[in-house]
């Protein structure tokens, strides 16, 4: 095909400006030194070592037996067999390993599918004796005719199909013998409706191209209620009364609400400040830290906690204050007029009033400018403040008496005061051109159909590190004992002490729409998980399980999606295959525990929600490994009717955690989930297993998996802003980490389950942010730089908190495993619309994750991928980016459509998934387990959280003084990378991406020094 110059320069800058991705998150890479390591450098001196001493001795890298069996192998075949007879021409196929079907290409398939019948039909025998083995062991253990029943049943369904299949594989025997070629392909076709109606294959989530699970909203806000008619319509049907402006007090002005929580916290701070009006203002308005978005999300408590919220948020918590004062209170609804330079400051310290629109109108906060002479002079806004009924005259609040004035308060409205770091006067400025030809040098680099081989790793880590070592070295020139904050300068709260209170508020109030004791559901925020049995069931909208609640309820809460056993019967069937105590008088090991499996076509269960361990939320039944699709939303930040909803593949049997970050995570939790694992150390030396249920101890871990990942990407928000001028505030995302099942299925019969690994799949990540400077390009290339940070964090959590020193495991991530097909050889590819043709065929992937790169690039996106699959222990399969160049908005996904990363329990070092799974399995059986299960269990989570202490990268988010987290420190690389143009051609995106991984890896075991 001809290619014309124009044409062909086009196509090779389009794939330069992938490869400057992949450059710049290699430098973020590079800075983050884990932070276990910096720990054992400067260990907590507070927090005592944790000795393992109850679990039975086991050798930490004994391989877990993988056994493979006829069943495995047979579904496997299957799932073969389906690939080879549903193959097109032009088509790539990972299992003849050949690009479509040319003469030679046909006469292999041919040969292929010939050998899959002779396989199958040398299991045949292998697999009957598997339901036989079943059967008998039903029969051993004695129980119910109800399961007997169901292996029958299951049995006869089995064999009707097999039956099935062999009458169509006849006629494609005799088709072969006579040599009739439409014959044959007339069998293909019949085998392959049978194989897809009957063989499901691999789960897979479906990707939304135009709808990317990391974005960040578009921006665009309604304008602000006028008048308190429009306000009236706006809140129709509101579950809560409008009062008047003299309206007296009510008891509902003194009451507990889902957002007013008035905790022990909150009773106590009031009584530290006295519960007098004037000083409970000034705490909330200098210590709470203002997010510009809308509606109720957090309320009171975790506002507290948190010490930031918006202005819901932070009227929830001034309320309570004065309700736990005895001070009646309510909220006032309304719009309001600020000054342009005001706003700017208020949102985030930026410099255009455009970009303080944008902010605002990501958080979905209505807004409108107001110009005089074309320049912005003011912008007015949708708000809530306070009304407190307190003793006005004489004292203005200086003494609460009797009550005589409703007082307008505001303590989310504040100024803030930036303060240059040190680094603000250094000299040191990253040459993307020179990186880029120092990790060209020596590799393969093929423009015109998007790829780059065999990249110059050692260049691009010594270019990296060099940065790195002259910012480390600055520091220590100019203040070796520098704290965070000094190094890369702060933002706080311009403090304010009030001897009196206002009359008024500070700013021009436009119209007063309404006055409330409780916020009505229209102006709180909410959460939604539904449970659906197939796609076609969620058509119909038929879920078999649905939750929803406020997040005023949920934040800073425990939330588990678990499966518990629908009969007795089926609780009889998992007891049945637990391990017991050995005749020798020994508890079963980990290694007893890896070897435990479910015959999973046997038991039904019935799906739960729960939330800090009450049932919140019951399905109907569903059969273990079962496919299911879930559904989590939360409703559209600017509390529009509609939800903004992310799709989830579950399957029927794991333990799953959900966890919400909700405008960042409750740094208090985390340090009561370290009280609580100090406090069940103690009680297990002491051998007081009482009041402890191992469904709390295995949830508490899994959730603080994903609070850890969400609190490390907070950290680095606020790291970003002190280096890139960019503003990020953390909106409303969720995440699941899965104790994953591996099913062996054959025929859509789950002949066995067991927990196989941890799966971390983070997939609706949102955040409020925008260039200070207005700028959408430095925007875009901060959406990509926290992109692959977040990418690399999913493996780097997973690694850090669940593989302990000594043991072996390794996490898989999207740019993870990119960088490991890059050090292996493989060809990196940047798919866009212009080489699709040429990329597709060559790619020795799944069916599935090729249909997302079609997808994705059919929309406009471009796809990072790497050319065939890459196998860590227990897992194998593809990492790849879809990225909107436009908004750089991204997934990062691995095979089998998760954004996130998984864990394999193949070694005994990594059998955490395998503890939990059956624990908690055991704990819904059982209730409460005092025997070998539950100590290993405990012991395991003590072990973990003790890790978390040393994992410190809540520290920079919760104490600024903690001069050895480089955690923090290290992102300036990343960012200040990401923050540059592209080099000319953009060979540099794309090894940006392929880089990151190399970096975690490459220093993993390095100390962190000489940095705050």
């Amino acid at each position: 095909m001809q290619v014309s110059v124009g044409e062909q320069s086009r196509r090779i800058n389009g794939f330069m400006q992938g490869i400057s991705m992949l450059v710049m998150a290699a430098m973020v890479c590079l800075s983050l030194k884990p932070l276990s390591a910096a720990a054992a450098a400067r260990p907590n001196a507070g927090v005592p070592p944790v000795v393992i001493g109850a679990l039975p001795p086991v050798q930490s890298q004994v391989p877990v037996r993988a056994v493979t069996t006829a069943d495995d192998q047979y579904g496997q075949a299957l799932e073969e067999l389906k690939e080879l007879v549903s193959a097109k021409p032009g088509e790539p196929q990972s299992v003849l390993g050949v690009a479509g079907l040319s003469t030679s290409g046909a006469k292999r398939r041919v040969q292929s599918i010939s050998e899959k019948i002779q396989q199958l039909e040398k299991l045949d025998a292998a697999v009957d004796a598997s339901f036989a083995e079943v059967g008998k062991r039903l029969d051993d253990k004695k129980l119910s005719k109800e399961i007997k029943a169901r292996h029958q049943a299951a049995e006869l369904v089995f064999k009707q199909k097999r039956n099935e299949m062999k009458r169509i594989l006849e006629k494609f025997k005799a088709a072969d013998a006579a040599g009739d070629e439409a014959r044959r392909e007339k069998s293909f076709e019949e085998l392959g409706r049978f194989l897809a109606s009957n063989q499901p294959g691999k789960r897979h989530k479906k990707l939304d191209p135009n709808k990317l699970p990391w974005r960040v909203s578009d921006g665009k806000a309604r304008k602000p209620a006028q008048s308190p008619a429009a306000f009236t319509r706006a809140l129709a049907g509101s579950d809560s009364s409008s009062r008047t402006a003299l309206a007296p007090a009510t008891i509902g002005d003194l009451s507990a609400t889902d957002a007013v929580q008035i905790t022990q916290a909150i009773s106590d701070l009031a009584v530290s400040l006295g519960k007098n009006p004037v000083t409970i203002y000034n705490w909330v308005r200098n210590n709470i830290d203002y997010i510009p978005s809308f509606g109720s999300i957090q309320g009171s408590d975790a506002t507290l906690s948190k010490k930031q919220g918006n202005a819901f948020d932070t009227a929830s918590l001034l309320i309570a204050l004065y309700r736990a004062s005895g001070i009646p209170s309510r909220y006032v609804y309304g719009t309001i007029q600020v000054p342009a330079d005001v706003a700017m400051n208020w949102v985030g310290g930026v410099t255009k009033p455009e970009a303080a629109q944008q902010l605002w109108a990501q958080g979905g906060v209505p807004n409108v400018a107001l110009t005089n002479a074309g320049r912005i002079t003011h912008i007015e806004i949708e708000h809530v403040w306070v009304e407190a009924w307190v003793d006005f005259d004489p004292s203005r609040g200086r003494k609460q008496g009797q009550g005589d004035t409703w007082v307008p308060l505001d303590a989310s409205f504040k100024r803030y005061t930036d303060k240059l770091g040190l680094l603000a006067g250094a000299n040191l400025s990253v040459d993307m051109n020179t990186i880029t030809s120092a990790a060209l040098t020596g590799a393969t680099v093929n423009g015109a159909e998007g790829w780059v081989q065999n990249p110059n790793v050692a260049a691009i880590q010594s270019s990296g590190g060099q940065y790195l070592n002259d910012h480390m070295s600055y520091i220590e020139q100019v203040k070796p004992d520098a704290t965070v904050g000094e190094v890369y300068g702060t933002r706080a709260t311009f403090k304010e002490q009030l001897e009196i209170l206002a009359a008024s508020l500070p700013y021009k109030t436009v119209v007063v729409g309404a006055r409330y004791s409780d916020l009505p559901s229209a102006l709180t925020h909410k959460f939604r998980y539904t449970i659906y049995a197939s796609e076609s069931e969620r058509s119909l909208d038929n879920p078999i399980l649905s939750f929803s609640e406020s997040l005023p309820n949920l934040a800073g809460r425990k939330v588990l999606l678990l499966y518990a056993p629908a009969t007795q019967a089926d609780a009889e069937l998992i007891a049945s295959r637990l391990p017991q105590t050995k005749p020798d008088g020994s508890q079963p090991t980990l290694e007893d525990l890896s070897d435990i499996n479910f015959p999973a076509y046997l038991i039904r269960l019935r799906p739960e929600i729960r939330v800090d361990g009450v049932v919140r939320a019951t399905g109907t039944l569903v059969t273990m490994g079962a496919d299911l699709l879930g559904a989590g939303a939360f409703t559209e930040l600017n509390l529009s009717l509609g939800w903004d909803e992310t799709s989830d593949v579950l399957s029927a049997g794991q333990v799953t955690a959900i966890g919400l970050n909700m405008q960042g995570i409750d740094k208090e939790r985390i340090l009561r989930f370290k009280m609580q694992a100090a406090e069940a150390k103690s009680r297990i030396e002491s051998g007081d297993f009482s009041n402890m249920a191992s469904t709390d101890v295995g949830g508490d871990l899994l959730t603080t998996v994903l609070w850890q990942y969400f609190a490390s990407l907070d950290t680095a928000g606020r790291t970003m802003r002190l280096r890139t001028r960019v503003v990020d505030f953390p909106a409303l995302s969720f995440g699941l980490v899965h104790v994953d099942l591996g099913v062996e299925s054959v025929f859509g019969v789950a002949k066995r389950a067991r927990f196989a690994g941890m799966m971390l799949d983070i997939g609706h990540l949102r955040n409020i942010r925008w260039s200070m400077d207005n700028d959408k390009n430095v925007w875009v290339r901060a959406n990509r730089a926290m992109g692959m940070y977040s990418s690399t964090q999913e493996h780097v959590v997973l690694e850090e908190l669940l593989v302990t020193q000594g043991q072996t495991g390794e996490a898989a991530s999207s740019a993870k495993l990119l960088a490991k097909a890059a050090v292996a050889g493989q060809r990196i590819y940047v798919v866009t619309q212009a080489n699709i043709g040429v990329v597709l065929p060559q790619l020795e992937l799944s069916a599935a994750t090729l249909n997302d790169v079609q997808s994705a690039v059919a929309s406009g996106k471009e796809v990072t991928i790497h050319q065939r699959p890459m196998e860590i222990p227990g897992w194998s399969g593809a990492g790849y980016v879809i990225t909107d160049a436009e908004t750089g908005a991204g997934a990062y996904l691995i095979e089998g459509g998760a954004n996130g990363a998984y864990l394999g329990a193949f070694y005994t070092g990594l059998a955490t998934g395998i503890v939990i799974g059956v624990c908690v399995m055991t704990a819904l059986l059982l209730g409460p387990v005092l025997g070998w299960i539950y100590l290993a269990l405990s012991v395991l989570y003590i072990y973990v959280l003790a890790t978390l202490l040393v994992y410190r990268s809540l520290d920079a988010y919760v104490d600024d003084e903690n001069m050895w987290n480089c955690y923090v420190g290290g992102l300036l690389v990343g960012f200040d990378v990401g923050n540059l143009p592209y080099p000319p051609g953009a060979v540099g995106a794309l090894l940006m991406t392929l880089f990151i991984g190399w970096y975690i890896d490459g220093n993993a075991k390095k100390t962190c020094e000489g940095m705050g």
